[in-house]
């Protein structure tokens, strides 16, 4: 029980030191980070020392100098920087519904003078457009806006958010064609693909975390494969779960 109290009192001191002085972390290319949290700290680890989403080699493939790239479920933007290291001159649109945590992409951006690459959209993406309530336990990578995969932790705050279809926003701002669309979004998985039945055709690799029970492999495969979608198993984590998936458009290769 005394090992148990000291940690989390260390855990508890961690997190008070890191809020009020972030460490400064970088991304390959120098892009400064700032960590808040342990939350964050785990994120950048993920993103940038696991290589979750498998950049590193889903950039054989996309060897556009400017890209178009979408970022669902950006958190607070460590995946847009991890992207803006192998493509500086991509176009990245960032969509995350917690305010707190796009404020933080847009920190990142102005601390970096990168304000120009990104476009922040502080929006859910979903089936159809409209309100829902998004539920957040202690850890902002858990945030989601279905109840159950939050509530596997304590829910600790939901409020409601905008909700945005991949359908409207791409009609709405006339983009011709998504180069790298990454979607992780905590159980939602279904309802952004359902909610991009018009754009996932002009989509050229698809990076996508699945979250069962919530949505399963299978389900995803089965979605995308009507829009031309083949699995690429090579270009994905080694040694993972299996959930973090990546598809090619094999009608645009």
């Amino acid at each position: 029980m005394k090992r148990n109290s000291f940690a989390r009192l260390g855990n508890r001191l961690r997190d008070f030191l890191m809020r009020y002085f972030p460490l400064l972390l970088h991304s390959s290319s120098g892009i400064a980070l700032r960590v808040k949290d342990r939350s964050q700290l785990r994120l950048y680890e993920q993103i940038f020392v696991e290589d979750v989403f498998c950049v590193n080699k889903v950039n054989i493939l996309l060897r556009k100098k400017d890209p178009v790239i979408f970022d669902i479920g950006a958190n607070c933007g460590f995946f847009t920087a991890r992207v803006l290291d192998y493509w500086p001159n991509a176009k990245v649109y960032a969509f995350e519904p917690n305010g707190k945590l796009l404020q933080d992409i847009r920190h990142t951006l102005e601390l970096n003078e990168i304000e120009e690459k990104v476009v922040c959209v502080e929006s859910a993406m979903g089936k159809s457009d409209g309100r829902a309530i998004f539920y957040q336990n202690r850890s902002p990578i858990s945030s989601s806006l279905v109840r159950g995969k939050v509530a596997q932790r304590r829910i600790v705050k939901q409020s409601y958010v905008d909700v945005t279809s991949l359908n409207r926003y791409v009609a709405e701002n006339t983009i011709r064609e998504i180069d790298l669309l990454k979607i992780d979004v905590e159980g939602s998985e279904r309802d952004v693909l359902e909610g991009a039945t018009d754009v996932l055709g002009k989509v050229f690799l698809l990076l996508i975390e699945v979250h069962p029970p919530f949505a399963t492999v299978e389900e995803i495969q089965d979605i995308v494969k009507a829009h031309g979608f083949a699995r690429a198993p090579d270009l994905e984590r080694r040694g993972g779960k299996g959930n973090d998936l990546v598809f090619v458009n094999e009608r645009k290769d």
